[in-house]
């Protein structure tokens, strides 16, 4: 008799791990999907604004820059040194903004938690940008950058603020008749709490108008719907660069009239806003004079032709605080306006753009 036969339901061969179509494969996005004219309008927006308005911060703090410069210029003195503390987009951002506009690298300084790896963000995406930024010295010592910087640019996140200004509080309260100026790229942080943190007044705030941002970038793009130009730095598509492709001459200038612009009206909006910006820089003043200058001629650096006017709108300023000045202050009076010998012609056009704007603030009706 025979055997039964088994009538198991066959069972497929188990594939071995990592053989075969069975092995599990990287999940990968193709990159076309990533492109910003597959984005959704509001996603695209955001992404522009948030690259336009690094850059509107890069041009405020340069803008402020050239005052300082061209104060130490007129004192005979080398340019100030720039420190930046922060190495991300933002200071990134900073750093070749200043470099691109003809500042010389040894006058500026980076301090960072990674100071060998190369951040990856859009500022140095040019070829010549990396170059460029490798020259800059850059280290991890807050203190140290604090200590031998005439310009300190905050452009850590926010909530280190705290802790950074443990680090730094020493080394700015060692010389409180010239205090190094202070220039905070910090979102949300008032001038209240950044005079507080620092121990110092000599503090200027630079904060780019977002909304006018948003909706410029929506404007341009509603006119340019229909035929781009070719003339146009960037493609509408993608984010603009923050570095056009230098040629040739590394120092060759990146004129950007938009973020320039953008970053002139955005810089000291009130009248409020313009006293203290004032008062940080007769602060600093004293850093490229050996003996307080007068106070005329810094406002002509800042306010130009429309000194006399801004002064009266802005009124009486109590500037130095050891005063029995009329006498000293005739004594030790600076040229006005201050005379410089060699000052570049672009970095005079940026002046100008920028005294026209803080005119305006100043003299603006509230």
């Amino acid at each position: 008799m025979a055997s039964p036969v088994s009538t198991l339901p066959s069972q497929s061969p188990v594939a071995a791990p990592g053989s075969g179509s069975a092995a599990k494969k990287p999940f990968k996005i193709r990159a076309e999907l990533l492109a910003p004219t597959r984005l959704a309008p509001k996603v695209q927006l955001l992404h522009h604004t948030r690259s336009l308005s690094i850059q509107v911060v890069a041009h405020q703090v340069f803008v402020l820059v050239l005052v300082c410069t061209k104060c130490f210029a007129a004192a005979g003195k080398e340019p100030p040194r720039i420190g930046v503390l922060g190495g991300g987009s933002v200071g990134t951002a900073v750093v070749m903004t200043v470099l691109a506009n003809g500042y010389r690298p040894d006058r500026i300084a980076l301090s960072t938690r990674q100071p060998d790896r190369v951040p990856r963000c859009e500022s140095l995406r040019a070829p010549s940008a990396l170059p460029m930024f490798q020259l800059v010295p850059r280290y991890y010592d807050n203190a140290r950058l604090a200590r031998e910087s005439d310009v300190l640019v905050l452009c850590m996140p926010p909530a280190q603020l705290k802790s950074v200004s443990i680090q730094i509080r020493h080394a700015l309260a060692a010389n409180t008749k010239a205090p190094p100026l202070v220039v905070s790229a910090l979102c949300g942080v008032t001038q209240q709490s950044l005079s507080k943190a620092c121990g110092s007044q000599a503090v200027v705030r630079v904060q780019p108008d977002v909304a006018k941002i948003a909706s410029r970038w929506q404007q341009d793009e509603h006119e340019e719907s229909g035929s781009r130009s070719p003339s146009r730095a960037q493609t509408p598509a993608g984010p603009p660069p923050l570095l056009a492709d230098l040629q040739g001459d590394p120092h060759e200038r990146d004129r950007q009239p938009l973020p320039l612009r953008l970053a002139t009206e955005a810089l000291a909006p009130k009248r409020e806003d313009v006293r203290d910006l004032v008062q940080a820089f007769s602060l600093f003043f004293r850093r490229a004079w050996s003996q307080d200058g007068s106070l005329e001629a810094l406002t002509h650096v800042l306010f130009g032709d429309k000194t006399e006017v801004v002064m009266n709108a802005l009124g009486q300023m109590d500037v130095e605080a050891n005063s029995d000045k009329t006498q000293q202050e005739e004594e030790v009076r600076v040229k006005t306006p201050l005379l410089v010998s060699s000052w570049p012609a672009e970095w005079e056009q940026d002046l100008v753009e920028l005294q026209t704007q803080l005119a305006q603030h100043a003299l603006m009706q509230r």
